[in-house]
């Protein structure tokens, strides 16, 4: 009996230990956002997770479970940053004041103007934007160098022309030498070149 009444309490010490255990790996899963603001984007870059908090124009990084500042930009009284994209040591966000803001640090140090931006893709000097709402009916990815901000190219998203106050469907990513399109108007992935030409499965 008192064998079993230690064993017991062995078991007791071991299951007590486990759950407190997967709690803490539960906990580390899990991360709240309550009192974080808006946050409208998650991505990966180069193997780290950043989140964007669109309320303060800040960048936070995923570290052991946690959110940490990895970059926040002073935008005096402009509107919040709807999307972000890393390239090297820049920061490039866009705006509703149809600017992509580029920062290295926390000022603002490159306004580049591009019509009507919101989700925005980074690589080398290519930088590439979709339309936030309908402009005459159509949405667009544009193609603008990065460095000059000249406009390189357009191209229409939509087969149809939409009508109303409607809002972008149309999220992107760059992979290696391509641009990924998840396009929601033609309801498929789309994958394009840098001179955003439909590439041929």
């Amino acid at each position: 009996m008192r064998y079993f009444g230690l064993r017991g309490i062995f078991l007791l010490i071991a299951l007590t230990i486990c759950i407190s255990s997967c709690n803490t790996s539960k906990n580390q899963n899990e991360i709240d956002l309550s009192d974080f603001g808006c946050v409208n984007i998650i991505k990966e870059i180069g193997g780290q997770v950043y989140v964007l908090n669109a309320t303060t124009s800040s960048v936070h990084i995923l570290k052991e479970g946690r959110l940490v500042l990895f970059r926040d930009i002073d935008i005096d009284g402009r509107d919040f940053v709807l999307d972000f994209d890393i390239a090297g040591a820049k920061v490039y966000y866009s705006n509703t004041y149809d600017e992509i803001f580029v920062s290295s640090g926390s000022n603002i140090e490159d306004t580049i103007k591009v019509l009507n931006p919101d989700r925005i893709a980074v690589k080398g000097s290519n930088l590439f934007v979709t339309s936030r709402k309908a402009e005459d009916s159509w949405f667009y990815i544009r193609s603008v160098d990065a460095e000059t901000g000249a406009l390189l190219r357009t191209v229409s998203m939509n087969d149809e022309a939409v009508s109303g106050m409607t809002f972008s469907k149309i999220s992107i990513a760059v992979n290696s030498n391509r641009l990924w399109a998840l396009n929601n108007l033609r309801k498929r992935v789309e994958v394009y070149n840098f001179e955003l030409e439909l590439m041929e499965n």
